[in-house]
């Protein structure tokens, strides 16, 4: 007889059982591969291949048992749960390297403005990737989401050639100057944000 997800989940939940999450790899795994595949193209963009994903499946499938809370298992199928997982890990993980692409890819403008901050804040250093991380969360905050696209066109990306203005206005259908407009108003509240965070960090 077939040992059911709900009591593999259990063995995970008590043993840590290996076995166990082999078993609902091999029931679950067309679904995440499913799943991986919409978010393939952007993902091998930021060099995140399928053999990379594929050594992640057992601890997404780990993870999800663990979290997985057995009460509500007739409302939401462990299947369903797994699935929104997937789609989660693979937001979170395009989100994490077009974070680290951005410190990559772009020396020349963090590092210009890195310095401006070390020079207002009189500090010898500051630490690039926790600044990186904190533009990259004021985008987000931005009402507008032709900044937050912008940004990404021009700066997150994996390319070594970023575009030009030109290109990105074509994408956005704007103007090249219209892009460029939106770009330097938005830079300066970004550079206010990060010299006041700097300040107050030294508080």
């Amino acid at each position: 007889m077939e040992i059911s997800d709900l009591q593999l989940i259990k063995n995970i939940k008590r043993e840590n059982c290996n076995d166990c999450i082999g078993e609902l790899r091999s029931r679950h795994c067309g679904l995440i591969i499913n799943l991986y595949s919409k978010y393939h193209s952007i993902l091998q963009k930021l060099h995140f291949n399928r053999e990379e994903f594929n050594d992640e499946i057992n601890y997404l499938i780990y993870t999800s048992a663990k979290k997985y809370d057995l009460r509500r298992a007739k409302k939401i199928k462990f299947s369903t749960y797994l699935g929104e997982n997937t789609r989660y890990f693979c937001l979170n993980k395009i989100n994490e390297l077009k974070k680290k692409s951005f410190v990559e890819a772009e020396p020349d403008e963090i590092t210009r403005l890195m310095d401006d901050c070390v020079k207002h804040s009189h500090l010898d250093k500051i630490n690039q990737n926790e600044i990186c991380d904190y533009i990259y969360s004021l985008l987000e905050q931005i009402k507008d989401p032709r900044v937050k696209k912008i940004f990404e066109l021009r700066f997150f990306t994996s390319s070594k050639k970023k575009m030009t203005w030109k290109e990105i206005g074509k994408d956005l259908d704007l103007t090249s100057q219209s892009v460029l407009n939106i770009f330097n108003k938005n830079i300066k509240f970004i550079k206010a944000k990060l010299l006041s965070k700097i300040e107050q960090d030294r508080i």
